[in-house]
């Protein structure tokens, strides 16, 4: 990610200078923001999935260390996560 966008930082400088960009340039330019756009989008999905996961096991944990019957324990670990 950080060599992406030293790369863009360096075409952006280019462009900066005044000199403009060729049409290469260009696409290389779009090409490394939608790269870094991409992982963005991925860091941000596995962020999320990892949120969930904790807060399963969270809940998960607080329903064993709690002083419930197995029948009270056993609907609580069954119903569903509602994201509200």
């Amino acid at each position: 990610m950080a060599v992406l966008q030293a790369y863009q930082a360096d075409l952006l400088k280019d462009l900066d200078k005044g000199q403009g960009l060729s049409p290469d340039e260009v696409s290389e330019l779009r090409r490394t923001t939608d790269l870094a756009l991409w992982a963005t989008k991925q860091a941000a999905t596995a962020m999320g999935r990892s949120m969930a996961a904790m807060v399963v096991t969270e809940r998960h944990l607080w329903v064993n260390l709690a002083d419930l019957r197995k029948k009270e324990k056993g609907f609580l670990l069954d119903a569903l996560v509602s994201p509200s």
